[in-house]
């Protein structure tokens, strides 16, 4: 069955204009720049807005959009990235201009690096004077230039934090690899750090080596990774990430292929869609965010109108219901993506809400883009649960794949045991074997070999009967299992 499309949510705009122009031109699926634009809308508005509900719901979104090899990803997140790099480079070559004496700049971030040397090598109250000037040393520095920052890519374990310390705590990833997915499922990562950037809650990080500890007061982040399916089931069947709510917080989007029917000529983007896409992105990135008496960054507050709240209210109710035992949020690990879904679905009207108005800060969220982003609602469920069923299923098709490939590269007459499919894959256990061996008979594409069997029970015979024996069918045809969703 064919997953439904996000592009049919939303309404007729300059936004949907500029989407469909560049899948198009392009040549990828209507979701694929949707995706990718909502992601870089997310990054200019992350710290500077959060919509009132029951607690306020910050702005970042966790974004997982699948797509296969060839889909012409980088491409079009380039078209998504672009004002927001031209935004960063112009603010720091303005913001450079304004240093008057490099001389001096450069002299306290060497007496900033003396000092924390000298520091790892004294009493610890010696060390807190220490790092008191260091902190008075950097404020210098903070106040000469401080070099803006949206995006990071590729970033390690290790250096994730330090990103975040040194960027107010802010940062987006924006990626058409599953480079970041493999770095967090590995061992040292902290997906501990990215419930808490999620939600803006306060991190610590303490140490006990002579490294400085990490304190972030209000981690934001904003995740738009583009991989590949493969990588995405592994992340899925990862049990230490999704056994922290991380998860949960994902809103994941598999693109149909377009590979292979695709038209060669198309025409480029309209300038007219580049330039409202551009002045949108500069617009919501030069909003200036209120301080507070301390002269603390205070988000503006989105609020519902009266007929947008009714209709967020009727659709919780509909999501508390569908999170009991047999609901279509009673998936995965059981609630865990579904109880977020209201959650996601806030910070989505948000995010239309601050596209389609110039001055967001003056408006109440509609009931239309309220509706919008509760159609979205049905569209996220759909695609979780097929990603959450062949994370937890897939694996049989996937061994049954490799046996298939593996058993015809062996002639038409082969035939094998289970221990034999075994040793030739050299990753799947002999019980995987056995359900990919049981998939493929259910499908229809191998059998017991009976010749076999029947030799097996030939009167007389001493010893244990030796395993199945099994033997592809419809060998002149080469079957490929789809087990994509």
């Amino acid at each position: 069955m064919k997953n439904p499309e996000l592009i049919n949510c939303i309404n007729e705009s300059k936004f949907k204009n500029l989407i469909l122009h560049v899948a198009n031109s392009n040549q990828v699926p209507f979701d694929m720049p949707l995706i990718y634009f909502l992601a870089a809308f997310d990054a200019a508005i992350i710290e500077k807005f959060e919509v009132v509900a029951q607690t306020n719901e910050k702005m970042p979104l966790f974004l997982l959009p699948i797509a296969d090899p060839g889909e012409r990803k980088t491409g079009t997140m380039s078209v998504a990235k672009a004002p927001l790099i031209e935004w960063v480079e112009s603010q720091n070559k303005r913001e450079s201009e304004h240093i008057k004496d490099k001389v001096q700049l450069d002299h306290l971030k060497r007496k900033k690096n003396q000092l924390h040397n000298q520091a790892l090598k004294v009493s610890s109250i010696e060390a807190k004077e220490i790092f008191d000037e260091i902190a008075e040393i950097e404020n210098d520095i903070n106040k000469s230039f401080k070099k803006c920052r949206i995006f990071s890519n590729d970033a390690t374990p290790s250096a994730e934090k330090k990103i975040l310390s040194e960027n107010d705590g802010r940062i987006c990833y924006m990626e058409t690899e599953g480079t970041f997915l493999s770095n967090l499922m590995e061992k040292g990562s902290d997906p501990q750090l990215y419930n808490h950037a999620y939600d803006g809650d306060e991190y610590y990080m303490d140490r006990i080596t002579g490294k400085r500890s990490i304190y972030l007061a209000k981690p934001l982040i904003s995740l738009c990774i583009s991989a590949q399916p493969q990588p995405v089931l592994d992340f899925v069947r990862n049990k230490r990430l999704s056994g922290c709510g991380f998860l949960g917080r994902f809103i994941f989007i598999r693109l149909p292929r377009m590979a292979g029917r695709r038209e060669i000529s198309t025409p480029p983007i309209p300038q007219e869609c580049i330039d409202w896409y551009r002045n949108k992105i500069f617009s919501l990135l030069n909003i200036m965010t209120q301080k507070d008496d301390a002269g603390k960054n205070v988000p503006f507050l989105l609020k519902f109108d009266h007929k947008a709240a009714s209709q967020r209210d009727t659709f919780r109710q509909k999501v508390e219901s569908e999170l009991n035992p047999g609901g279509c949020l009673f998936f995965g690990n059981k609630w865990g993506w579904g109880s977020k879904l209201v959650g996601k679905i806030d910070r989505m009207s948000a995010l239309l809400h601050c596209i389609e108005h110039d001055n967001p800060m003056e408006h109440d969220i509609s009931e239309e883009t309220m509706c919008q982003a509760i159609m979205m609602a049905d569209v996220f469920t759909h695609h979780a649960q097929n990603i959450y069923f062949l994370a937890e299923h897939g694996k049989h098709a996937e061994c049954a794949r490799d046996i298939l490939n593996w058993a015809f590269k062996n002639g038409d007459e082969f035939s094998f045991s289970a221990t034999d499919a075994k040793n030739a894959s050299g990753k799947y256990s002999l019980k995987e074997i056995r359900q990919g061996i049981e998939f493929l008979i259910n499908r229809g594409h191998a059998t017991i070999n009976m010749f076999y069997f029947a030799d097996q029970q030939k009167l007389g015979k001493k010893g244990r009967n030796k395993s199945d024996m099994y033997a592809l069918i419809n060998k002149n045809t080469r079957i490929q299992i789809d087990h994509d969703f």
